[in-house]
């Protein structure tokens, strides 16, 4: 395993040095790596909006993609730490956990630019309010994404004669008559992080917004919450038969074109997949069936801390970056979702995501999933998932496995004394 580690740090800095080779002529005043997921090409153009300015401003741009998910690029960002050349910008899901990771030293707190605006009047309040820290800020936010989302082809649904379903019940009669007039109903995914959004769509429907962020959060005995639970999986079980049959480890992007080509009727996955609906009209993005309030979370950059110069004129560059309204609207515009920028101008936001801001101003209640809810989350999504690829899988017993899991962490967590998870 130290072999494998020592072989791949190895492997990464050769990269680094070769790219860094290829993007620099001459003395090198300033240098920023970026790890990230964001690796289809419509989220290349998006990462642009960052990497144009930098590169115009005389900054070397170097960029390690990850390619399967947050929780292993987080393991690979630690490895890299580990060896003593983490990438000095990484890709982080925005939560309150970041305070901590500031004051162990790994990350750096980051200070609004002398004469530009601050960090808290561009930021939306609900943005703010979770990365605001020390007189500072923890990571950089770049775009919301509501992970309880519905799209669906408006067209298959007219032809049909259906409706919109309100409510799962309604949506699962449907299924059949979609199915039998040639259509996938439903397109998805089983990789754990995709299963989850569909999972968590169908649990809010059955639970409160006080209730999914005590569920979550682990902060009561999750016992209470087991009839939810079996309805949940009672729903999931029944879709089995009404999905795309490559649906095995697929990528979300082609998960999606099932939809966009006219094969599929609907998708449940988190708004990050409309740049892919443009203002195609067929499309009709809302919130799932029964869904009262959103879930959702937000992109950012979190900024390694280091001593080196260069380093630091890189993290500088790339903070008086993303202070810019202008590159954040690029951003937001290539890579679809809710802009983390109060909202004084949408020009070029795509219909899509004006859907989802629709309905971020409509509903009482938005329930931020942070970083520091990802070990809950995993557990629960690993042991559906499992449940999904069984032929035969009990939903009692997967909800009892859920709910001694879930109680296991929070007695975990009671013990350390740590409100909910890190």
């Amino acid at each position: 395993m130290l072999f494998n580690s020592l072989r791949f740090g190895r492997l990464c800095l050769l990269a680094w040095v070769l790219s860094f080779n290829s993007v620099t002529a001459g003395p090198v005043k300033a240098r920023f790596e970026l790890m990230h997921l964001w690796i289809t090409d419509e989220e290349q153009q998006a990462v642009a909006a960052f990497s144009t300015p930098m590169r115009n401003a005389g900054v070397a741009w170097l960029e390690h993609r990850h390619t399967t998910s947050f929780f292993d690029m987080q393991k690979e960002y630690a490895e890299r730490v580990s060896l003593g050349y983490p990438a000095t910008g990484v890709h982080w899901i925005g939560g309150s956990d970041m305070r901590q990771l500031v004051d162990h030293g790994l990350f750096r707190l980051i200070k609004d630019i002398p004469g530009k605006p601050s960090f808290k009047d561009i930021l939306l309040p609900e943005v703010y309010e979770v990365v605001k820290y020390k007189g500072g800020i923890t990571t950089l936010p770049v775009g919301i994404h509501l992970q309880n989302h519905m799209v669906y082809n408006r067209e298959i649904f007219k032809q049909l004669g259906l409706d919109a379903p309100e409510t799962w019940e309604e949506l699962i009669d449907d299924l059949s008559r979609i199915k039998e007039a040639g259509y996938i109903p439903v397109t998805m995914s089983d990789q754990r992080w995709q299963i989850r959004f569909l999972f968590y769509s169908i649990l809010s429907a059955k639970l409160t917004a006080k209730e999914i962020i005590e569920f979550v959060n682990q902060n009561k005995n999750a016992e209470q919450w087991r009839s939810q639970l079996m309805d949940a999986l009672s729903i999931l079980n029944k879709l089995k038969p009404f999905v795309n049959s490559d649906n095995r480890e697929l990528n979300w992007a082609v998960s999606i074109e099932h939809l966009t080509s006219g094969k599929a009727a609907m998708s449940f996955m988190a708004d990050f997949s409309s740049i892919l609906y443009a203002d195609d009209k067929r499309f009709v993005c809302n919130l799932p069936p029964g869904n009262n309030y959103v879930i959702w979370a937000f992109d950012s950059i979190a900024l390694t801390k280091t001593s080196d110069p260069f380093e630091i004129k890189g993290q500088n560059a790339m903070i008086a970056v993303a202070n810019s309204v202008d590159n954040l609207q690029r951003y937001v515009v290539r890579k679809g979702g809710i802009p983390v920028y109060q909202w004084q101008n949408l020009q070029g936001i795509n219909r899509c995501s004006r859907q989802s801001i629709a309905k971020w101003e409509q509903v009482k209640d938005k329930i931020h999933i942070g970083s520091e809810w990802t070990q809950s989350l995993n557990i629960v999504a690993a042991i559906v998932q499992d449940f999904w690829r069984k032929n035969d899988g009990s939903i009692k017993q997967t909800t009892n496995e859920i709910i001694n899991e879930l109680n296991n962490l929070r007695n975990l967590s009671a013990n350390n004394n740590t409100p909910g998870t890190t």
